[in-house]
């Protein structure tokens, strides 16, 4: 990369403003983001001056990071041919090397959830809300039996119905009364990391209600 560093071109701008998500701490729905957070923006070793030199929208009062974001902005710059070594280079900043979220004791046993139920959205384009539903339930309910905790099939149907909001709402699948179908936007990492993230503070909470 040269000394200067070089604006992302309109296109590839207003595709990072669509596709920025956060959760609305009201709603717990995943609505469009204004911009990269702070902690989004270190993860790939960029500041807030070199973000905005590129063109890459942020906001600053946003405290939180989500790894759907992190991985987006990856797969950004490394399109637009950006080196992020050569970013931190430029930068001469000593970023945070970690890009995963804090992962609780048992993330292991979630990620395995998380595993089977994405294999059963992929396993075809259409998918049963019913059959995902059943593939979730059948998952977590195993998973809280292990550990103790104590989770009810009220419970799973409504983390089920954000997950595939989520997902609906990230332009990844059309979502009807009784199906699920992936859209040609359809993105195997992004998703799978956007659904282990509502797993996770699903169960982050179960735990808090134990204690």
């Amino acid at each position: 990369m040269s000394s200067q560093a070089v604006s992302l071109d309109r296109g590839t701008i207003k595709l990072i403003r669509k596709k920025i998500l956060v959760v609305n701490p009201i709603t717990r729905r995943l609505v469009r983001g204004r911009g990269f957070s702070v902690k989004e923006i270190r993860e790939l070793g960029l500041t807030m001056n070199l973000a905005r030199i590129l063109g890459i929208p942020v906001d600053p009062r946003r405290k939180t990071l989500y790894t759907h974001n992190v991985e987006f902005l990856k797969e950004i710059l490394e399109k637009a041919n950006v080196e992020i070594k050569a970013i931190k280079t430029y930068e001469a900043v000593t970023p945070t090397v970690s890009t995963k979220p804090e992962t609780p004791t048992i993330a292991g046993d979630i990620d395995a959830v998380c595993e089977r139920f994405m294999a059963a959205i992929e396993a075809a384009k259409r998918r049963k809300k019913e059959t995902l539903l059943k593939t979730l339930s059948d998952s977590l309910i195993s998973f809280a039996n292990s550990t103790g905790l104590n989770i009810s099939e009220e419970e799973v149907e409504k983390i089920f119905n954000i997950i595939m909001n989520d997902l609906s709402i990230a332009g990844y699948g059309k979502l009807s009364e009784k199906f699920f179908s992936k859209s040609s936007e359809w993105d195997s990492s992004m998703a799978r990391e956007m659904v282990l993230t509502r797993l996770r503070e699903f169960i982050k909470e179960k735990e808090g209600e134990k204690q």
